[in-house]
């Protein structure tokens, strides 16, 4: 069977296309287009269309009854566009594209910023607003692992991580007075110290308390005579006391839970970092902490 759809001219040859073609030919027309293709090829198949612009392009009938368009040029997703967009950013950046070939929008090309650094981005970010230079931003890894480093020793410290684990995970330092501590870059960049021990921030207790009613497990840490903390909790309902205990490094305990936490898919309730649903982290917690040295010891 084969029919011919007006005004298109198509020609679709299965009786269970004609309403596909049909209003595939009526959405391109609807925007503006002219279909050229002379045969029914199928939702999936590529169509070749001229837009209202005059550009020859090819849109999927699917694409097209999903609500897309049917120029990827005026739509400004063509490969050529991309390109062209792309090198004038870097232009208007102060920069220069070194990369000698063009890779695509999503591939990385090398560009040298105004102040001579070098790095790969990507054209569909630069293209959607995005910067050229991670140095220059302050977010170039290698830079922060450099800056972090440098800060450290003139702290007087030594960084005994040997390598770069992101901005806000603890890194091990040993400080002036010997102490072994894990500060962040990213607190130490914004003018914390790196040793909570000189600090007098030790945190030597490790708590656990649950609130019945709300079926919520919280764990916590404080420095000496845990009391204080504890009441303030009772008074918001958490007034089980599952554990209470002094520890060597409450801190490492503490994340040590966190981390153990989000191994077995459990995360903390909606703005809370250290609370969780009592029944699901209670087992959870209670193995890490009935192990950890010291307290399994003890």
């Amino acid at each position: 069977m084969s029919v011919v759809i007006a005004p298109a001219g198509m020609v679709v040859r299965s009786g269970r296309s004609i309403e596909a073609a049909r209003a595939f030919c009526a959405r391109v027309v609807e925007l503006g287009g002219v279909v050229v293709e002379p045969l029914w090829l199928g939702v999936n198949r590529p169509h070749r269309v001229r837009c209202v612009a005059g550009h020859e392009c090819s849109p999927r009938p699917g694409n097209v009854r999903s609500g897309q368009g049917i120029c990827r040029i005026c739509a400004g997703q063509d490969s050529a566009g991309a390109e062209a967009r792309f090198r004038a950013r870097v232009v208007e950046l102060g920069g220069v594209v070194v990369e000698p070939s063009w890779l695509g929008a999503s591939a990385r090309h090398r560009v040298r910023c105004a102040a001579g650094h070098e790095h790969p981005v990507l054209p569909l970010s630069v293209n959607t607003g995005g910067g050229i230079c991670k140095t220059c931003a302050g977010v170039d890894p290698v830079e922060a692992w450099r800056r972090f480093r440098s800060r450290v020793v003139e702290l007087g410290g030594v960084v005994v991580e040997p390598l770069w684990l992101g901005a806000i995970v603890p890194h091990r330092v040993r400080c002036p007075e010997g102490h072994e501590c894990t500060p962040t870059p990213h607190d130490v960049g914004q003018g914390y110290g790196m040793c909570r021990y000189c600090a007098h921030m030790f945190w030597d207790w490790f708590y656990v308390v649950t609130n019945p009613q709300l079926s919520r497990l919280k764990l916590g840490i404080t420095s000496g005579d845990p009391g204080q903390r504890l009441a303030r909790h009772r008074y918001r309902g958490y007034v089980d006391v599952v554990r209470s205990l002094a520890v060597t490094d409450a801190r490492d305990l503490e994340r040590a839970c966190l981390r153990t936490l989000g191994l077995a898919g459990l995360r903390p309730l909606v703005g809370r970092r250290e609370y969780f649903d009592l029944t699901a982290a209670f087992p959870v917690v209670l193995d890490v902490v009935d192990n950890w040295p010291g307290v399994a010891d003890g």
